[in-house]
This record gives C-alpha cells, sequence and structure tokens, in this order.
C-alpha cells in the first residue's frame, strides 16, 4: 500500500467526511422530492415556432439556456439556412419549453444565436414573449454580422 492510498482511506473514514458526503446526499433527495413530478408532452400547451435566417457569410449556432444552468443547442445554419425548433408556450403562467426525447418539459430561460464557431462570444439574446393568457408569436429572425457580433431582429 502505498501513502496516497493510505491518505485516501484515512480521508474516507473521516467523520468530517461521511458527515459531509451525507449531508450532500440528503439535499439532493429533499431537492428531488421538491421538484415534483416531471411533466411530459405538449398537452395544455401552445406550438410557438422559433426560426433563426443566416443571412450572413458564415455558419450560425442558435441554443437556449435551460434551468439549472443547462444549454440545448437548437441547431446550425450555413449561409442563406435556417435554424428551426420547436417551441412550446403554457398560456396558464407564460412558461416556454423546448421538449427533449422523453417528451419532458425543459423551461427555457433565454434563447440566443452567434457565429458557430464562438456562439458565446458573439452571440445575440433573443427575447421570448412570455405574457400569460395570450397568444405567443412566432419567433422569427434574420440575422447577419454587425461588427464582431451576430445581430438577430
Amino acid at each position: 500500500m502505498n501513502l496516497s492510498s493510505l491518505n485516501r482511506q484515512a480521508m474516507l473514514k473521516s467523520p468530517f467526511v461521511t458527515t459531509f458526503l451525507l449531508a450532500v446526499l440528503t439535499s439532493l433527495a429533499l431537492a428531488a422530492e421538491d421538484a415534483g413530478p416531471i411533466v411530459r408532452g405538449t398537452d395544455g400547451l401552445m406550438e410557438m415556432p422559433f426560426v433563426a435566417r443566416n443571412e450572413g457569410p458564415g455558419m450560425i449556432a442558435c441554443s437556449a439556456a435551460l434551468a439549472h444552468w443547462y444549454s440545448f443547442d437548437l441547431g446550425r445554419a450555413a449561409p442563406g439556412g435556417s435554424v428551426q425548433a420547436a417551441l412550446w408556450y403554457d398560456p396558464k403562467d407564460g412558461n416556454v419549453y423546448l421538449l427533449n426525447a422523453m417528451k419532458d418539459r425543459m423551461p427555457v430561460q433565454a434563447l440566443w444565436c452567434g457565429f458557430a464557431e464562438h456562439a458565446w462570444a458573439t452571440r445575440t439574446l433573443v427575447p421570448i414573449e412570455r405574457a400569460a393568457a395570450g397568444v405567443p408569436a412566432p419567433i422569427h429572425l434574420t440575422c447577419a454580422p454587425e461588427g464582431d457580433r451576430l445581430a438577430c431582429r
């Protein structure tokens, strides 16, 4: 046995490490209970199309920021092409969702498009209509370079 494995074994037997791990696991279990059931499908939702047409000379990429710091790639488009995605709007509360392969509703916090090779650094934020009880307008954008950023209107 070498010194590093002895240190690891001692650390794992430490009351502090055991208490810390127990606290983390308990927090995760409580958070999962608080999150409630996963809602799936489009019942009660209205489709809200997203289209970003690339009018520039290079590839663009569009993404969505989801809850809990995840992002979802909406796609890429060559010059003259379009990124297209189906967003889903809940008229009861104004929330906007993407659906994953299991049809889980994933809350959308923000949308953006940028030059494909540096999408985050060159992004333009896309406004999302969130008025409850309304009919959502489709998001149809034209994207073109504006200085060192991509502008989508």
